[in-house]
């Protein structure tokens, strides 16, 4: 499916160049548009399919997945420090057992969030790769449809020196039918053509 407003553009230069049967500048004007029209849509749903694949992807997945994985990490740290704290100001009333594996599991979530951050920091440049990958996807999409309007351009520079050099057609309109207007009383109130002669002996 064409992007909206190319797909528009060429389907109404298209009809509209397809339209006009007389020949003419304005019927391949609107022809030579619309192709353009038609070439700028694709070059554009292109670019739409390699942003989702190479950029957006990434980095929903990174969003969802990478992210979402830290923050868990994170939030049970924070419950067991919250645990911990509280072991702690019952210390006494607690065996110093419980207190002490309250403690270790806060080194270790600390530790595994850590860990988790790392790798994510780690994966920076791939972050950066693929919004240079954007980038020069969107260079090269206007690099084509700068070239492609450019074609179009020339194109509509020619149509305009052939249709100054070419001799103006004169209009001939078509000779008027002739009606008669002998008898006025009509029963329809129209004007009467004339009757054809009749052929002798019928």
């Amino acid at each position: 499916m064409y992007t909206f407003p190319y797909a528009n553009g060429y389907r109404t230069c298209e009809e509209g160049g397809a339209g006009i049967t007389l020949p003419g500048t304005c019927s391949d004007v609107l022809l030579d548009a619309g192709e353009s029209m038609k070439r700028l849509a694709e070059v554009k749903n292109l670019l739409d399919i390699e942003v989702k694949q190479n950029f957006i992807d990434p980095l929903q997945n990174l969003c969802d997945k990478d992210l979402q994985e830290i923050q868990h990490h994170l939030k049970k740290l924070e419950g067991r420090r919250l645990d911990f704290h509280y072991k702690k100001e019952r210390q006494g009333k607690i065996p110093e057992e419980e207190l002490r594996q309250a403690l270790e599991k806060i080194e270790e979530s600390k530790e595994v969030a850590e860990t988790s951050m790392h790798n994510l920091l780690e994966t920076d440049i791939e972050q950066v790769s693929q919004l240079s990958a954007l980038v020069d996807a969107q260079l090269d999409y206007h690099r084509q449809a700068v070239q492609i309007l450019d074609e179009l351009a020339d194109k509509l520079k020619e149509r305009i020196r052939d249709a100054s050099s070419r001799p103006k057609r004169e209009y001939k309109p078509k000779p008027r039918e002739t009606y008669d207007f002998g008898d006025a009383d009509q029963s329809n109130g129209g004007f009467p053509r004339k009757a054809p002669s009749k052929v002798p002996g019928s």
